[in-house]
């Protein structure tokens, strides 16, 4: 996985899998035609970091404008104020698609991640096979996913849910 060319692309996402594991899939879970488009564009920050970030639509999914590559964002709408994010990165010739939770603040002016990355009790919770999650059989520190709703439910009810907070500079 090339991690740092992706860091633009997949909002903290990428940035939070250098310390773990991450969830993913081997398919995508968000088709283009089933995914959502909040935004034309977005520029926003690590809360606590200066690197600014924006994103834009592109046809039928979001990128970096400045970043060459072949990574793409994908959105969902799970309720008003939450979404999966789906980036989908070219890893040699396959593809694998990376998630996490994202819920938007009232006032719209930050995103809080929501299980972005794979913790011990989660791969203690994907080994006993619960349904949507699975250890991956490529790599035993990353969670598989094949149902996103499974993923929604049980970051939304985890009791040691880790957030990152990002910071929103512009939303169009």
């Amino acid at each position: 996985m090339h991690v740092r060319s992706l860091l633009i692309i997949v909002l903290p996402l990428v940035a939070l899998l250098l310390l773990s594991g991450c969830f993913k899939s081997q398919v995508a879970l968000i088709s283009e035609a089933d995914a959502d488009f909040p935004f034309q564009s977005i520029t926003y920050e690590f809360d606590g970091e200066d690197d600014r970030v924006t994103l834009v639509r592109v046809g039928n999914s979001y990128a970096a404008p400045d970043e060459q590559g072949d990574s793409t964002l994908l959105v969902k709408m799970m309720k008003p104020d939450l979404f999966v994010i789906q980036a989908s990165v070219k890893d040699g010739t396959s593809r694998e698609y990376l998630y996490a939770l994202a819920k938007l603040s009232g006032d719209k002016k930050s995103i809080e991640l929501i299980k972005p990355y794979a913790e011990q009790e989660d791969r203690k919770y994907a080994e006993a096979e619960n349904s949507g999650l699975t250890l991956c059989d490529d790599d035993p520190q990353l969670v598989c996913l094949t149902d996103l709703q499974s993923y929604v439910d049980y970051a939304v009810s985890s009791k040691t849910t880790e957030k990152k907070r990002i910071r929103i500079l512009q939303l169009n």
